[in-house]
């Protein structure tokens, strides 16, 4: 009777779209953690937060060099050489970004399989 109790109170792993769509749409991770794969979704949430944070950084460093460039372009009417810094400089940290949150979105879409297989075969 207590090995019914404590698999009642156990929560199921969410195989639905629901985690799905709370990684794409709220935050990478959390549907991960819907699907009660704790480390995986702390794994994303981490990697995510780090990485989206150096790329604020380096784009704000990048807009404080651009902008007094296109404001003196404006004041001067075009007049002088001016030229911006290279794009690849954040164009590298916000790929890096792509890369995790589409890995996100492709572990979260495998663990709804894996979760939708596992409900399949312990109904047969």
């Amino acid at each position: 009777m207590n090995e019914q109790n404590t698999d009642s109170k156990r929560k199921v792993p969410d195989a639905s779209w629901n985690p799905v769509v709370m990684s794409v749409f709220v935050y990478p991770g959390v549907g991960q953690w819907m699907q009660k794969r704790q480390t995986a979704g702390s794994l994303y949430v981490t990697f995510f937060t780090v990485i989206s944070a150096l790329f604020l950084l380096t784009f704000y460093r990048y807009m404080r060099e651009v902008i007094p460039i296109i404001q003196q372009a404006f004041e001067t009417n075009f007049n002088d050489e001016l030229s911006l810094p290279p794009l690849t400089s954040i164009l590298k940290p916000f790929t890096i970004v792509l890369f995790i949150y589409a890995g996100n979105v492709v572990d979260v879409l495998r663990g709804r399989m894996q979760l939708l297989r596992s409900l399949k075969e312990d109904k047969e």
